[in-house]
């Protein structure tokens, strides 16, 4: 923080244990955020640089310790695609109980490609593929992104966000226009905890985009020409009704999770059904502080082709 109104937010993660060599990649280190913010007032200031796409309840606050369940649930990450950063700079503020974030930033990658590095827009994972985050971004094609909260009460919050944006990047002959909008809402109330979120996208031209990367009817690997998910959370500390907790928490949780990264492919290309899925997590966080999590949780995982694998997952989590 170099004074009263101008400061600089950095993430830098290391993540999966290393970077490795050749074919024993298997993690990163990564910038996650880095960028210069200058507050004017409460109801206006400027950011620019890395930012976090403003969009869900996950992508801004995104630390394990931060969310219920080992893995952040799918359909913020193959609907709204977390962790979602790129360069970009726009205006933040709030008024009283409403807040904002809009950016202007680099647009998605549609298309594979080797330089700059892209998998490029897929079935199975909607636009998650698209992602370039900062170090392999074009700029030919821009995109827009906003959010709006509103905060009537402790405890409570709702909004909802809007990715709009080019991907084609100047690497084919059509444009790929993507539309991305969520609405969102969280409530905690004496260590009740209630999370609701849904998202629904557009990706246009797909047809065309198709022919670009090879998919084809027979394979069933078609883009989907609009993706969507949805999810609910309940959790509830149980520790909360102990008088003498010493602030630990223990927080059995549950959540449903229906998407579908197909909802709808061009005419001319077939839908597989393993991409429509519905999962259930059942689970618990245990914080003998906020800092530090212990996580367990069953995941029962279903599609419309029979293919789900059910798992257990286990995780500790920490941040400092």
């Amino acid at each position: 923080k170099f004074n009263d109104w101008i400061l600089f937010n950095s993430e830098l993660e290391f993540e999966h244990g290393g970077t490795g060599e050749g074919g024993e990649v298997r993690g990163e280190a990564a910038i996650e955020q880095a960028y210069l913010e200058f507050k004017c007032s409460d109801a206006l200031g400027v950011r620019a640089g890395h930012v976090i796409v403003p969009l869900g309840l996950v992508n801004e606050i995104h630390e394990p310790t931060a969310f219920h369940g080992v893995d952040r649930p799918n359909v913020e990450r193959f609907i709204i695609p977390s962790t979602w950063h790129e360069n970009g700079i726009g205006l933040f503020g709030e008024f009283g109980p409403v807040s904002y974030r809009t950016y202007l930033m680099a647009g998605l990658n549609a298309v594979a490609s080797a330089d700059p590095a892209a998998d490029g827009f897929t079935a199975s994972g909607g636009i998650r593929g698209g992602r370039t985050e900062g170090s392999n971004s074009f700029a030919e094609d821009l995109a827009w992104a906003s959010r709006v909260d509103i905060q009537p009460l402790t405890g409570v919050k709702a909004g909802m966000g809007l990715f709009l944006g080019e991907a084609d990047q100047g690497r084919a002959t059509f444009s790929v226009p993507v539309t991305l909008w969520e609405t969102h809402a969280a409530a905690e109330w004496r260590g009740a905890s209630l999370k609701a979120l849904y998202a629904q996208g557009r990706i246009g031209n797909a047809d065309a985009l198709n022919s670009e990367q090879g998919f084809t009817d027979a394979a069933r690997n078609s883009v989907g020409r609009k993706f969507f998910g949805g999810y609910v959370e309940g959790a509830f500390d149980v520790l909360t009704l102990v008088r003498e907790n010493q602030g630990h928490a223990f927080s059995p949780f549950v959540r449903y999770e229906r998407y579908d990264t197909q909802a709808e492919t061009p005419s001319a290309f077939s839908k597989d059904p393993a991409n429509s899925r519905v999962e259930y997590t059942l689970g618990a966080t245990y914080k003998p502080v906020a800092q530090v999590a212990v996580k367990l949780d069953r995941q029962w995982k279903r599609n419309q082709s029979r293919t789900g694998v059910d798992q257990w997952n286990l995780g500790l989590a920490y941040i400092f």
